[in-house]
């Protein structure tokens, strides 16, 4: 699953972003670490504000569904707000077979999940989401649709199957739309891979977005933000040892305890194996997502960060400050603060 999250929000990454190419702006990031739960590590433009991480439901009336899967609901925003990237929670649905024996209303609240006939990825984005998080800023169209049936693929070849009890599918999709917010006209794309798990009454099926990720700006500003959209979604990484303990605890949660700690183990020998064989297979299946990163470090230094390569220079600082430029004659130390070093790209692992 970490696999197939990483190739999600690389891909997410690349889909999300613009592909002209313009003049580039010298960009300064700053590496932020989740203040909730020390979760996940991302690189955020240098004045952008954060808000959100990691919560959970607490309340049983939201249901087991809703209780036992920590919510991931966070975004970075230019302080004007009109530019943003945002990860947005999972929501879980139920779509009753017509056997089903007590027929509940559409919107009824079913045990934590939301009664609703199935949707498919790109309509959950435009009929759900999209209403749901922009209903208070006006008329919104969108101006495209795209299945994603690689990304499906590679979330379908580690699909559960149950023989008469549980087949799971995926689908992934993105959808563009424009709307104005304080009377500029916004660009927005959203990206979601949605799981359908189908219990033993095939037409009865429980659903959710498991990944959810968005980017906006100004019409006149989407392409030139690129690079800001591309390394921030490619950056974010999950931290190991909160992966693990979240797993246990939902084993805990959910009385599912042998099942986990094969998934514990599996991730667990997943973070040890060699880290370029699983860069390797991301590279075969996607080689269009990853062109234009690469992995930096500074001299003598093992710490390594990815960030765009075309650009001609990097700089770091060592406390989480990276700057990115193509003026040869731009030395931060002259004007910031800090130990200000120019990067390299890392060397090839064997």
């Amino acid at each position: 699953m970490l696999r197939t999250q990483l190739i999600a929000f690389l891909t997410a990454a690349l889909l999300l972003s613009a592909s002209a190419a313009l003049a580039k702006p010298q960009i300064a990031f700053q590496k932020y670490r989740d203040k909730t739960e020390g979760a996940f590590d991302m690189l955020i433009p240098q004045g952008w504000k954060v808000e959100g991480g990691i919560y959970r439901e607490t309340n049983p009336n939201a249901g087991a569904a809703n209780m036992i899967v920590a919510k991931f609901n966070f975004r970075t925003f230019r302080p004007d707000d009109m530019a943003e990237i945002r990860f947005y929670p999972e929501t879980w649905f139920y779509t009753q077979g017509p056997g089903t024996i007590y027929q509940f209303p559409d919107g009824h609240n079913y045990n934590g999940m939301i009664v609703k006939a199935r949707f498919s990825a790109s309509d959950f984005l435009e009929k759900l989401l999209v209403p749901f998080y922009r209903n208070s800023i006006g008329p919104v169209r969108v101006t495209d649709r795209k299945p994603l049936p690689g990304i499906t693929k590679i979330y379908q070849q580690e699909a559960i199957y149950i023989p008469g009890m549980m087949a799971m599918e995926h689908e992934a999709a993105l959808i563009t739309v424009i709307y104005k917010l304080k009377g500029k006209e916004i660009r927005e794309r959203f990206f979601t891979v949605v799981r359908y798990i189908k219990m033993a009454d095939p037409q009865d099926v429980i659903w959710s977005n498991m990944l959810t990720i968005s980017a906006r700006a100004p019409e006149g500003e989407y392409d030139a933000l690129d690079p800001v959209f591309t390394t921030c979604i490619r950056s974010t990484q999950p931290d190991p040892q909160w992966v693990l303990k979240e797993i246990q605890g939902q084993a805990k949660r959910g009385q599912i305890v042998v099942d986990t700690m094969r998934e514990c183990n599996r991730i667990q020998e997943e973070m040890n194996a060699n880290r370029r064989k699983t860069n390797d297979y991301i590279i075969r299946e996607f080689g269009k997502v990853l062109r234009g990163e690469e992995e930096y470090s500074l001299p003598g230094s093992d710490e390594k960060v990815t960030l765009p390569n075309d650009y001609k220079n990097v700089w770091a600082d060592g406390q989480g400050r990276y700057i990115l430029t193509d003026d040869a004659n731009f030395e931060p130390g002259r004007t910031l603060n800090g130990n200000w070093q120019q990067m390299q790209v890392a060397p090839q692992e064997k």
